[in-house]
């Protein structure tokens, strides 16, 4: 842990010493990088926001959690380039982030929307891009912020399954991963067969509606909650469905 902590820091001074004050916010544990395109001037800067898990970088498996947004990508442009990210560090599992910004760098314009032919800025697109954020969040390292308040549901069976449904109201990924944590600390919860994870969370600085979904290995059930909650208009919302068998 003290390892993984002092290359996080060394990671970290390497950054602010590449990227300007504005391009690189820091406001721990959550980090923003601003990235310009290398290749295409006329994109908007790229936000790549990201948080270090406790076991980052010594497990393969402890990748910087992170959300990439942008009013020049579509969701399936992000889809794709966090499976890139998260391959490149699953293949070399050191310090990343640097390296993540360089690729991004290079390789933003070839995921971008056409740009306007008549208009270099793209803020006359006023239709909200859903952005989703590709990591498996895990009870981690948990902040020192109070816990928000989590709802639980009754327990359905439904034949030979109980289902229980927690909820809970999110404004960042720190408050997610309070409460997922807060979830595991109860080892029935935590043994479960699956605890399906969704939320739905509005970035307060660019309005950019961020989307996350686990199936946790039950196929199809995290787009079944995600849908639910479309339709219910839910922002700023966590549901977690824990299935036993």
């Amino acid at each position: 842990m003290g390892d993984n902590k002092s290359l996080q820091e060394e990671e970290l001074m390497v950054l602010s010493s590449v990227f300007s004050e504005e391009e690189f916010q820091q406001n721990a544990p959550f980090y923003t990088l601003l990235i310009t395109s290398n290749v295409e001037s006329l994109l908007p800067p790229l936000k790549f926001k990201f948080s270090y898990p406790a076991g980052y970088p010594s497990l393969a498996s402890d990748y910087p959690i992170f959300v990439i947004s942008s009013s020049a990508l579509n969701s399936d442009a992000i889809q794709i380039m966090s499976q890139e990210l998260i391959q490149m560090y699953t293949e070399d599992p050191q310090v990343i982030v640097f390296r993540w910004a360089d690729w991004l760098k290079e390789n933003y314009h070839n995921y971008s929307l056409p740009l306007p032919s008549s208009s270099i800025s793209t803020t006359d697109k006023q239709e909200k891009t859903e952005q989703y954020i590709h990591v498996d969040i895990e009870p981690g390292e948990r902040d020192q912020r109070e816990v928000p308040h989590i709802y639980h549901g009754v327990p359905v069976t439904d034949r030979k399954s109980k289902f229980q449904a927690h909820l809970a109201e999110v404004h960042d990924l720190g408050e997610v991963k309070l409460i997922i944590d807060e979830l595991y600390q109860d080892k029935k919860i935590a043994s479960a067969a699956h605890n399906i994870q969704v939320f739905r969370m509005q970035d307060e600085e660019t309005n950019d509606l961020n989307e996350y979904r686990n199936d946790d290995g039950e196929a199809g059930a995290a787009d079944k909650v995600l849908f639910v909650m479309e339709k219910m208009g839910c922002v700023n919302i966590l549901v977690v469905v824990t299935r036993w068998y």
